[in-house]
């Protein structure tokens, strides 16, 4: 299996953020210290859209299995806090070591699609003339608080379309936005031409919304720059620019392949927008990301700091005989919390396991159907995720995935033969 199998691209940065993160914590497995207590575990289970998994098995360590609901909700009674939480879906198991918050909510990325859609469609019109030069660019987007989605854009007359989908209500106001720009010869914004937007545009389930035009008005640009550190060992890729607008808009405004650390990007002065700056580098197979977010318009002298590459450590590549007693371990870093993801053949079971420490074993989950295939060779690698405060905060109310600045540091794979 591919690492993309458990993962999901992350625009902002070029590269991959997988299919469930881990957040920093302490150096031990369990990633809590202190007098076990007992605790009534009432949680969820959701998928990326928010949406309830339901039927899937939920085992606490030490306490009967249960399953969720069709809410995706689940409860637990007496549990030693702390305690480690495995949740299977389908034929992959998400297991998180050292828990000790009473209300988890475990988000797994599936390829569900949110209940209600409508297609909202319109016309650009202002800020530079169509059909576009070779080296402009014209992005729209939709935004509410339940969804937000780019638009299709025809260059040459400025018509767009868009297919929102979204869970909740049956309708939701929304606002439109164009932005058009000039980019260099790189691929990366210099000059702002246009911006419009359209709000408190109600649509609903199972609508069409025709008629929906943006008249964008000259907007003056400002720029923003930094410098990306890179460890010693790593080569920079690439860097990425993007946008956040109130109320749930983005945009992606570019990405730039190269080596060169140093950055000045050409950014529009809209009123509420913050920028984000992103970096990829890479050595053997192994990659560090970093996203900087919450970046002001006119903001000089950014420092992104990409994390240090982990080292794989036990087991050796290509050992044999491994069962879930058998210790795996890697070098550590500051502030991370790791995701060990370990993938055999075909239809085998998939673990991912979530610590706050530099090692960990196979979960034994024989009882759940999912145990560890006999002679079956698999592969392994370590992902870090940071900064957070501890493994709670992966399983928090906004879910598994990183809020405002983001580091991510994934390993080389290796490979192992299970016992016979």
């Amino acid at each position: 299996m591919p690492r993309t199998r458990l993962a999901v691209v992350l625009t902002a940065l070029g590269t991959v953020v997988f299919l469930l993160a881990a957040f920093p914590g302490c150096k031990s497995d369990s990633g809590s210290t202190g007098v076990p207590t007992s605790i009534t575990v009432t949680g969820k289970v959701i998928s990326g859209n928010k949406l309830p998994i339901s039927n899937s098995a939920v085992v606490i360590t030490g306490r009967p299995a249960t399953t969720t609901d069709a809410n995706g909700s689940f409860t637990v009674t007496d549990v030693t806090a702390p305690y480690d939480l495995t949740v299977v879906s389908l034929k992959v198991s998400f297991t998180y070591r050292g828990l000790s918050r009473s209300d988890p909510t475990i988000v797994i990325l599936l390829a569900d699609i949110p209940p209600n859609n409508a297609t909202v469609s319109g016309t650009i019109s202002g800020g530079g003339s169509f059909p576009l030069p070779a080296n402009r660019v014209l992005n729209v987007s939709l935004s509410s608080p339940e969804v937000s989605v780019p638009a299709s854009l025809n260059i040459t007359t400025g018509a767009y379309m868009a297919n929102p989908y979204w869970a909740g209500g049956a309708t939701i106001t929304m606002i439109l936005r164009a932005l058009q720009w000039d980019n260099n010869a790189a691929g990366m914004p210099t000059t702002f031409v246009g911006y419009g937007e359209k709000t408190g545009v109600a649509i609903t389930a199972g609508g069409t919304f025709a008629g929906q035009n943006i008249a964008m008005t000259n907007v003056s640009t400002q720029n923003i720059s930094g410098t990306v550190i890179v460890p010693a060992a790593l080569l920079l890729n690439n860097k990425s620019l993007s946008l956040a607008f109130p109320n749930n808009g983005n945009m992606t405004l570019g990405t730039e392949v190269g080596t060169a650390t140093a950055f000045t990007y050409g950014v529009p002065a809209i009123t509420g927008i913050t920028l984000s700056v992103g970096a990829l580098a890479g050595s053997g197979g192994a990659t560090s990301t970093a996203l900087k977010a919450g970046i002001a318009p006119g903001t000089t002298g950014i420092a992104l700091t990409l994390p240090d590459l982990m080292a794989l450590s036990l087991p050796v590549n290509a050992a044999t005989g491994v069962t879930t007693t058998t210790p795996f371990s890697w070098t550590p870093l500051s502030s991370a919390i790791y995701q060990m993801t370990l993938y055999g053949p075909g239809n085998q079971p998939s673990y991912l396991v979530f610590t706050g420490g530099n090692s960990g074993t196979i979960p034994d989950l024989t009882a759940l159907g999912l145990g560890l295939p006999k002679n079956t060779l698999y592969t392994w690698y370590i992902t870090s995720y940071g900064p957070f405060a501890n493994i709670d905060a992966a399983a928090g109310t906004n879910g598994v995935f990183p809020q405002g600045d983001i580091i991510q540091s994934a390993s080389s794979q290796r490979t192992f033969t299970t016992a016979p």
